[in-house]
């Protein structure tokens, strides 16, 4: 399914290849995530480079090139933390799609996230993003009941929490 993709880490100095494929998900598949293009647009290159230093970075790389990328972060809010971290803006390129791409890009935010001794992985997820929420739940995670709508201007666009239990740890 995923063969001939790899998935590796960012490093430091690779915030030019994160605004890359930042910006390619923005502008293809813009209500899927809370942050729009023109606001990414705005940012310096030194936030990109930033978050690639205090975000778990992924991508999954093909022949074709990057295919995708989903972040990983601890849970900053005092109700999840310290024992959560979140799956943030998982995405996968329309020519990786259907392709086992989206598994492998949140196994390797699962990993780190269980290496790291997090209790549970968190994310947020669109209502209307059907693919997603199947990729999802068949990876385990489950709806929390915790939903709300983004800010204006994605105001119309209400979002679920999901969780997956990390073994090793309540």
């Amino acid at each position: 399914m995923s063969s001939g993709v790899c998935v590796v880490r960012l490093a430091p100095g690779e915030g030019p290849r994160l605004k890359r494929l930042r910006l390619a998900a923005l502008h293809a598949d813009p209500h899927a995530f809370c942050t729009t293009l023109v606001e990414a647009r705005t940012w310096v290159d030194a936030a990109w480079e930033e978050q690639v230093r205090t975000l778990a970075t992924f991508v999954a790389t093909g022949a074709g090139g990057d295919l995708g990328l989903a972040r990983g972060a601890p849970a900053t809010d005092a109700t999840d933390a310290p024992a959560a971290a979140y799956l943030l803006s998982m995405w996968v390129a329309p020519p990786g799609r259907r392709r086992g791409v989206g598994t492998r890009l949140v196994g390797a935010v699962v990993d780190w996230a269980r290496a790291a001794g997090f209790g549970r992985l968190l994310l947020d997820v669109g209502e209307a993003n059907l693919p997603a929420r199947a990729l999802y739940a068949a990876l385990g995670f489950t709806e929390t009941g915790h939903a709300w709508f983004l800010p204006a201007p994605r105001a119309d666009r209400r979002e679920l929490r999901m969780a997956l239990p990390l073994a090793g740890r309540a």
